[in-house]
């Protein structure tokens, strides 16, 4: 699925945010590789890896080399950019990380690659205020994808943050620059998660695996639901805390209460733990039997298999 965040004010901890692994030791960081058609105006090479320094330049409002303003208004207090946060199922994750298929983390990127297409057409600048204001399409955006393989609670946890700037065309023949628009994007926000969530359906039924649909997107079919359930210990504390909130209120929360309410219960990083003691760990929290089943779902998919039509599974 995919979620949405508003970044108000860049700050290092940002960088830091999508940066940092949830386990890596000090040094060890995520590499963030650029896209957008907006990249190459405004100092960034489309699938290169962006630094530090240019994150935080382009995320400040100005040019990642030449470090000049890029939009005329900078108001002290000027949204960042956009985190666009792409999961994939449990159980894709589960096989990725500890059935050794590396091949679908591969089909995760080629899907997060596909949505971002359609997110950037929906990039847009405003003209006008008050009931003059209107929303002009510009197609063009810049931004970093950051891919991460655990969630804080250090279960197996696929996604993808991709950090859109605030920045894109105004049309004008000078080419210059002015703020996103973001409200398309918001409100197409289901749509976007539809096109990650079929792309990823493809790719998984393209390599061998079994669909099986769901309320929240799909699952393969073959990785059994206790395993779901083991591995996801941060969904599991998100509920309670969400059903303890709610019966504190005696109502529903809203989205944004949610989304509040996890940043509030969100755990800190673990910075002590090398990438092959976290995945000891988790492999530790599986039976022989289980490990070698997962193993066993990539082995007997290792040859290629004629492509399935995820509608049909």
């Amino acid at each position: 699925m995919l979620t949405l965040r508003t970044c108000k004010i860049f700050s290092h901890a940002l960088g830091e945010y999508l940066r940092q692994a949830d386990y890596y030791s000090e040094g060890m960081k995520v590499e963030g590789r650029c896209f957008g058609r907006l990249c190459e105006k405004v100092g960034l090479i489309e699938g290169e890896v962006i630094s530090d320094e240019a994150f935080g330049r382009v995320a400040s409002n100005h040019h990642a080399v030449t470090a000049e303003k890029l939009t005329p208004r900078m108001k002290t207090n000027r949204r960042a950019g956009y985190d666009a946060t792409f999961n994939a199922p449990k159980s894709v994750s589960i096989q990725a990380f500890l059935g050794g298929d590396e091949r679908l983390i591969a089909a995760h990127e080629r899907a997060v690659t596909e949505a971002l297409a359609e997110l950037e057409s929906l990039a847009c600048r405003q003209t006008g205020q008050g009931i003059n204001k209107r929303h002009v399409s510009t197609g063009q955006l810049a931004g970093a994808v950051f891919r991460h393989g655990e969630s804080r609670a250090l279960d197996p946890h696929l996604h993808s943050h991709a950090f859109v700037f605030n920045v894109t065309a105004d049309g004008s023949k000078e080419g210059r620059l002015s703020a996103l628009e973001t409200r398309p994007i918001f409100d197409q926000s289901r749509y976007l998660t539809e096109v990650y969530r079929h792309a990823l359906a493809r790719e998984v039924c393209q390599l061998g695996y079994a669909i099986q649909r769901r309320d929240h997107g799909f699952e393969l079919a073959e990785v059994p639901a206790e395993l779901l359930a083991r591995f996801s210990k941060r969904a599991q504390e998100r509920d309670r805390a969400i059903v303890a909130r709610e019966a504190e209120l005696g109502r529903e929360l809203t989205r944004d209460e949610i989304a509040v309410l996890v940043r509030e219960h969100r755990p800190k990083k673990q910075y002590e733990l090398t990438p092959a003691e976290v995945r000891q760990r988790q492999q530790e929290q599986l039976s022989p039997d289980e490990l070698q089943h997962l193993r066993s779902l990539r082995s007997d998919r290792s040859a290629t298999r004629p492509p399935r039509n995820p509608s049909r599974s």
